[in-house]
């Protein structure tokens, strides 16, 4: 009969070792939170992400943004501003920026924190 302090001595140490969470946060290119993550092997070609604390991953806060790999809180002071881009941007309509459509000019938003 083996008792249960001698099994646990018994088990080597590198059986034992768990694995660390890396606590993810993945956004758009705008900034914007589109979910929250502990998976690493999770590809998306559509968001980049940055390592987040734990309590950070607890709160899991829509209503940040990050912007410099930080997560900021959007403030009533903060200016935005639309800008044309190339690419990853919405496609609007030329002479009206609020009709979405197919062809035409591709605006994208800047913060400025």
């Amino acid at each position: 009969m083996t008792y249960f302090w001698e099994a646990i001595s018994e088990v080597s140490n590198n059986e034992l070792d768990l694995v660390v969470p890396e606590y993810r946060v993945y956004y758009d290119i705008l900034g914007n939170i589109q979910y929250y993550s502990m998976e690493s092997s999770h590809i998306d070609d559509d968001c980049e992400y940055i390592v987040i604390t734990e309590g950070e991953y607890k709160l899991s806060r829509y209503d940040l943004v990050v912007n410099n790999g930080k997560m900021v809180e959007i403030k009533e002071g903060i200016m935005q501003k639309l800008i044309p881009v190339i690419t990853d941007g919405v496609t609007c309509a030329i002479d009206d920026i609020a009709i979405i459509t197919q062809i035409g000019q591709q605006w994208g938003l800047k913060r400025y924190v």
